[in-house]
């Protein structure tokens, strides 16, 4: 009996396709398009974005609710230096600040620039940076502001951050697209990295002491390129991991605060032949060694920005979208002897409360898929869709966000697929 379920899984498996991934979409009480996010703990978050939108959570992103701006300018960044005080800046030069978690906003600066990304080291100490190279500078909490020198030729200033005594700035398709500083910006200095003259940018920049991760897009080649690069020194060198194969442009990145294994890289995919302009998600559990895409069918054009909090990952989007989905585990080589054949463990423990391990072996380097789905042939999750080196591979499969009862996992490469059963019971 058992065989023969496994033979008729394996048919229906053969012609299903993929119905939801382990990201769900939480209901943010708005249809506008958000552009950044941040959480003061693992519970509070806040949103922002078009026509003057600052949404906010209190329980890890099951409800959220509108706080009142009383101004209708675009929101591109949102940073709070701790759980009561925060800044929002955006297009028309609007800064605002609250000191009280979100119930009141103040509005601080108006100008005719555009803002995309505020950044505060202290209470005192803050960045406002936009478009044609505006840099401000803040000692007195964002009351007053005074203009910064960047040498940018062309484009804008996207993203700003600060790490270990060190600033770094993220530019849009100019003949530098990262600027440093060491003096809390009193001087920036021009350190492009990445390939070619021009036309690169980098577009989000996350930091876990001094491990680092950028991210943008190379638009030297005759198709937008997805760019990461990744510093194990504090930015003193970086080197690029290629993503092959990708039409797109990541514009988010964020590295896990309590495992720096776990990365995940939002964007967009363009005008690619299969997927079109729609929202790419990939993450690594490695520390960027290995990629993997993340399946998610959805009719959102671009993935703004990512967050990952100590419980779980959350992505926001185009027309209020807000995904979110618990930390994955990981992927991990197994020795270093080249197997023989094909192998799929059983799964151990099994049955199993919420984790449970999966191996696996394959004799020759390939594209690899390993995926779950439920009793109905719905894919629940996908663990591995990458390249791989032949070799011996385990991987944990964490079930707490599914109902308990019996699962098939899959792995495929090449010409060879086998199916397994696992059983979750809580």
């Amino acid at each position: 009996m058992n065989n023969l379920l496994v033979l008729l899984m394996v048919l229906l498996l053969a012609f299903a396709s993929p119905l939801y991934s382990g990201f769900q979409p939480l209901n943010t009480q708005t249809s506008m398009d958000l552009y950044d996010m941040c959480f003061t703990d693992a519970n509070t978050g806040y949103a922002v974005g078009h026509w003057g939108t600052v949404i906010k959570t209190t329980n890890g992103g099951d409800s959220w609710f509108l706080l009142e701006t009383n101004v209708s300018n675009v929101f591109h960044s949102v940073y709070f230096l701790n759980q009561q005080t925060g800044w929002a800046v955006g297009g028309n030069g609007g800064i605002i600040k609250t000191t009280n978690a979100g119930i009141n906003w103040l509005f601080h600066y108006l100008s005719e620039s555009n803002f995309f990304s505020v950044y505060f080291l202290n209470a005192q100490t803050g960045w406002a940076i936009g478009r044609f190279s505006e840099c401000l500078k803040s000692t007195d909490g964002g009351a007053n502001w005074f203009s910064q020198v960047i040498p940018l030729m062309s484009g804008g200033l996207e993203s700003i951050i600060f790490n270990n005594g060190k600033g770094y700035i993220g530019a849009n398709q100019s003949l530098t697209n990262l600027f440093t500083t060491t003096n809390e910006g009193v001087n920036w200095v021009n350190n492009k990295i990445g390939p070619g003259v021009g036309n690169t940018s980098i577009y989000d920049i996350s930091f876990a002491d001094f491990f680092g991760i950028a991210v943008g897009v190379d638009s030297n080649s005759t198709s937008p390129a997805p760019l990461i690069f990744i510093t194990t020194d504090n930015g003193s060198s970086w080197d690029e991991k290629i993503i092959p194969n990708k039409k797109a442009v990541f514009y988010g990145v964020d590295i896990c605060p309590i495992n720096t294994n776990i990365i995940y890289c939002v964007g967009q995919y363009q005008f690619d032949p299969i997927h079109g302009n729609r929202g790419l998600i990939m993450y690594s559990t490695n520390k960027g060694i290995i990629w993997l895409e993340e399946s998610w069918s959805t009719d959102s054009t671009v993935f703004e920005d990512v967050k990952i909090t100590p419980n779980a990952v959350y992505i926001a989007g185009a027309k209020g979208l807000i995904l979110k989905s618990e930390l994955p585990v990981g992927i991990t080589p197994v020795g270093s002897v080249v197997p023989k054949a094909y192998v799929l463990s059983q799964n151990y423990p099994n049955p199993f409360n919420p984790i449970t391990n999966i191996e696996f072996s394959i004799p020759k380097n390939g594209i690899v898929r390993l995926v779950v789905f439920d009793i109905m042939g719905r894919e629940v999750t996908t663990l591995v869709n990458q390249a791989l080196t032949a070799g011996r591979y385990k991987i944990d499969f964490n079930g707490s966000n599914l109902s308990s009862g019996t699962y098939f996992y899959k792995l495929s490469s090449g010409d060879y697929s086998v199916v397994k059963k696992l059983v979750l019971m809580k």
